[in-house]
């Protein structure tokens, strides 16, 4: 069963191909940020759901809450322990998102089934006596109330999740629960790129880069590419025990790898040489969103080492959306950095789940809390 279920995960990783956010093309559930759906890429209907995380008995208090970002109102959950209810402050995260058009709990679909790796994560932290807030991405959102249209996919912008984790930000500063001089930024993904714009100016505690993306917009796509490729034609050429639905699967996702590997440096050069289409989506995104992305990915390493706070680095061994062997390679830019903790998980892939058996890893959640909990009060 447990061989089963590795097959049926590292299929369903090899469908998030790019799915390290907005700039990656489809994240979780074959969708693209603007929630379009790629049909090469995108999985087929799950044929069950996990079920959902249960709400610990008498551990917490959740309220739905909306707060104003620019241009849209943003809706999302505010889970504080119960200690908080009796007058006591706590310390808080915000939750900002990785790729694809995500709702507040982080769900994606593996292996025909669902999963809420932000929910999770909540849950062990608000266990742990901190308060979070997660909420739903400005694109879910928009979809959501009947906004998301080809000419609103347009108006798309780097900069408005920078925006949407500041307004998070400036949320939990007005709760009452709240340790205002103890609030953590929690960024999986692509919000590794919006970490430095996030804070700039605000007083963060501190920092978590959960799988973030550390190379280059463009270097990630390629290397991301090669990755699963290489994982991928391991997998069929030492796996003779495989349904013959999952073999066609994954030989069919090693194609489509294939041609997009080969057509990123054909769109390169037609964006850098000014021949790609003004209303084209750049691999799922806008054009003017593809150009902020690169700006933004350039030199992360030295933006990670560079930031003002401490930072807990997590990555997975397994993570084939942003593979660990890119963090060891600028391991020594990110150690200068005297208060920053790089923490690897064996056998966790991108989503904080087991790659063998698709269960959630509760020792990163534990990680997150222990380490904030020594960061002293500013």
């Amino acid at each position: 069963m447990a061989q089963r279920l590795a097959w049926v995960g590292i299929v369903g990783v090899f469908l998030w191909v790019g799915g390290c956010d907005k700039k990656s093309g489809p994240g979780p559930s074959g969708r693209d940020d603007a929630g379009t759906i790629t049909k090469k890429s995108s999985p087929p209907a799950p044929k069950k759901t996990a079920p959902p995380t249960k709400r610990p008995a008498g551990q917490l208090s959740e309220r739905e809450v909306t707060f104003q970002s620019t241009g849209i109102k943003l809706e999302g959950t505010f889970t504080v322990p119960l200690a908080a209810k009796g007058g006591k402050k706590v310390p808080a995260f915000f939750i900002v998102h990785g790729s694809g058009n995500q709702n507040r709990d982080g769900e994606f679909t593996q292996g025909g089934m669902t999963f809420r790796t932000y929910l999770e994560i909540s849950r062990a932290l608000v266990k742990a006596g901190f308060a979070v807030l997660r909420y739903d991405k400005r694109t879910y959102t928009m979809k959501k109330k009947g906004l998301l249209t080809l000419e609103t996919v347009h108006q798309l912008t780097a900069q408005q999740p920078i925006d949407d984790g500041r307004a998070a930000f400036d949320f939990l500063t007005r709760q009452k629960e709240v340790d205002t001089k103890r609030i953590f930024f929690l960024g999986h993904s692509i919000a590794g790129a919006y970490v430095k714009d996030i804070i700039a100016g605000k007083s963060v505690a501190g920092v978590v880069l959960v799988a973030p993306i550390i190379l280059p917009y463009r270097e990630h796509l390629i290397h991301q590419a090669d990755v699963q490729l290489k994982a991928m034609s391991k997998v069929l050429k030492n796996s003779p025990i495989m349904l013959p639905s999952q073999r066609k699967r994954l030989e069919q996702t090693v194609q489509m790898l294939t041609k997009m590997k080969t057509a990123y440096p054909k769109v390169f050069k037609m964006i850098d040489d000014g021949k790609f289409p003004a209303k084209g989506l750049v691999i799922g995104v806008p054009l003017a969103f593809h150009k902020g992305l690169e700006k933004l990915t350039a030199g992360l390493p030295t933006t990670f080492a560079s930031l003002p706070v401490p930072v807990l680095y997590i990555n997975g061994e397994n993570d084939m959306i942003c593979p660990v062997d890119a963090v060891k390679k600028f391991e020594p830019i990110l150690r200068k950095k005297t208060d920053l903790t790089l923490f690897y998980v064996k056998d966790l892939g991108h989503h904080q789940y087991t790659m063998s058996t698709n269960s959630f890893v509760d020792a990163v959640p534990a990680k997150i809390a222990s380490w904030a909990q020594q960061i002293p009060k500013k």
